[in-house]
């Protein structure tokens, strides 16, 4: 039904992003990264789930900026039957992805703007 509903193929890997309804400059440095990544693999389908309170100016900013074609920004649909269908799962400061975890998908967590003492116990990567 969601592939159906979103036009997705099943013969491609399906990336679904949950973003978050914070201000545009603490969003942005996570975003650049996310779309940058998907223009990257234009072979992954990318599904992104705005958050309810979430406009999307900013990802259709990116979408155009990057001619990205395998980008599908979504809001009123289900969250479960999105991550249900997902094979791979991307949030910000979000608890879609512990519902993600608890589904079993695998989860990455973009979290730029935190200060590097929250990761204490993580391998992380800074710039």
């Amino acid at each position: 039904r969601m592939y159906t509903k979103l036009n997705l193929s099943r013969k491609k890997p399906i990336v679904v992003f949950a973003s978050q309804a914070l201000s545009e400059s603490v969003n942005y440095p996570s975003f650049q990264i996310f779309y940058r990544t998907a223009n990257k693999f234009p072979n992954i389908q990318f599904v992104v789930k705005l958050h309810p309170d979430e406009r999307e100016s900013l990802h259709k900013e990116f979408i155009k900026g990057l001619a990205l074609e395998n980008v599908t920004v979504v809001k009123q649909i289900n969250t479960k039957e999105l991550l249900l269908a997902a094979d791979l799962v991307v949030n910000i400061y979000s608890t879609v992805g512990m519902e993600a975890l608890s589904f079993g998908k695998p989860l990455v967590s973009i979290n730029v703007n935190l200060p590097k003492s929250y990761f204490l116990f993580v391998s992380c990567f800074y710039e």
